[in-house]
């Protein structure tokens, strides 16, 4: 069966059926025939407006849409005359054109790249990362974004099933950070969230982002990790610090013992074996973090992604302000979480405006540059240390501020950071709840 003849079968069996059309994952772009674009174009507008979604109905809608161009009844009846008795065959012959709609679709993306970089105004970095974005995009599975009320009422069914399951266990639902007090107040890392992890410098944002890492790895799920900041070598360092309590200082200036060396030696090699993933461009763009990140689900997965740090971050438009600039990188964030269906957790400097405060506790206010952070995050958490800032305070005395929360209360949990060593963990101590009690239901 030729490409037209198969998109007007498939185009009558839409017509039988009209619900199917939100079912196989088919696009409009996907058909290239002219009388089955029209059919699938149509039918879209009628099952839109919920009325009638016969023949007549879809000529009718052909008729608003196309003009002159649209369809006439004997043409529809005909599609849909020939396709009576073979309905069983709809999903083999949508996975067909879809099939082949992607590798039309590839050779266009081919030939669009080829002709640009005949351009010699166009940079071959960017022509190559636009084709690799795009490209990984054929290759995203097809999620279904239509749903029912039935629908939705049976996945809010499952979901508090689940729920209940997690809280009898005392699992968090969504990956754990393995500081079980925090846990508890935000229900893990959840699939599709944007998590902002704020702090001053020196409150050790980048050792509590490793240190989730780490955890996770350990369990099994695959990290990835955009460094804007720092180098991988460094983070390694960080790494071997946090799994053999030697501090960062002696690792650095090489103030080790014989005994060291062997816990070296046994953590790089239990580090080595990790599914741990670590991108260092510095300045990259929100554009590179979604291809890397695309490239690491493609090449084997990817449970969660980490971000060191949005304000880092360089955008390739021109923006009047950083602010709109920050303000699109985050947006872009949370539509990378969406799409991949992981969870995306950024760093984020604060301004000092907190140190003028009494107890300099950070606030949402005082993310730097930018209040789109505020709308787009699912979760914005604050890291403190007293210690920063007070010499009689506990060494190792921490807190997490929740400050803003999706799934649960806000609160300030109690924790404990290692200086030397740049570890955090939790304590048994209750979490201290705020005066707002739902940040987001």
């Amino acid at each position: 069966m030729d490409r037209t003849h198969l998109e007007q079968q498939i185009a009558g069996l839409f017509l039988q059926y009209p619900k199917a059309r939100l079912e196989t994952g088919l696009e409009l772009s996907d058909f290239s025939d002219w009388i089955a674009r029209n059919v699938f174009h149509a039918l879209g507008e009628v099952l839109a407006h919920a009325g009638r979604s016969d023949i007549f109905a879809v000529v009718e809608a052909s008729g608003k849409l196309h003009g002159e161009l649209a369809l006439n009844l004997a043409t529809v009846a005909g599609l849909y005359k020939d396709c009576v008795g073979v309905e069983s065959l709809l999903p083999v012959w949508a996975a067909a054109l879809k099939e082949e709609s992607r590798r039309t679709k590839t050779l266009e993306l081919l030939e669009t790249a080829h002709e640009a970089l005949g351009d010699a105004t166009q940079s071959p970095d960017k022509v190559r990362g636009r084709l690799m974005l795009r490209l990984a995009d054929l290759d995203a599975p097809v999620r279904k974004w239509n749903h029912t009320a039935g629908q939705i009422m049976a996945g809010v069914v499952d979901r508090v099933e689940e729920i209940d399951q997690c809280r009898r266990s005392g699992k968090p639902r969504g990956l754990p950070t393995g500081i079980s007090n925090l846990d508890q107040g935000t229900g893990g890392l959840h699939p599709g969230d944007l998590t902002i992890v704020g702090g001053r410098p020196g409150m050790g944002k980048t050792a509590f982002m490793l240190g989730v890492a780490i955890h996770l790895a350990q369990a099994g799920h695959r990290a990835g990790i955009v460094s804007a900041e720092m180098s991988a070598e460094e983070l390694g360092l960080r790494m071997v610090s946090h799994a053999t309590g030697i501090s960062g200082d002696r690792l650095r200036r090489g103030d080790l013992g014989q005994a060291d060396f062997g816990r070296i030696a046994g953590a790089t090699g239990q580090i080595a074996g990790l599914p741990l993933l670590v991108f260092d461009r510095p300045q990259c763009t929100g554009a590179d973090i979604a291809l890397q990140a695309r490239a690491w689900m493609l090449g084997g997965g990817l449970s969660v992604l980490f971000v060191d740090y949005l304000q880092r971050l360089r955008n390739d438009r021109e923006f009047d302000s950083i602010n709109y600039a920050i303000g699109d990188n985050t947006k872009a964030l949370k539509n990378l979480a969406r799409d991949l269906n992981i969870p995306v957790v950024c760093l984020a400097a604060v301004n000092r405006k907190c140190e003028d405060r009494p107890g300099k506790r950070p606030a949402m206010a005082d993310l730097r540059d930018c209040g789109e952070i505020e709308s787009e995050a699912d979760q914005i958490l604050f890291l403190f240390r007293r210690g920063v800032y007070e010499q009689s305070a506990p060494p190792h005395e921490a807190e997490i501020i929740i400050e803003k929360n999706r799934h649960g209360p806000l609160a300030t949990v109690s924790a404990r950071f290692d200086q030397d060593t740049m570890r955090w963990s939790g304590t048994d101590a209750p979490a201290t709840a705020s005066n707002v009690v739902y940040g987001g239901w």
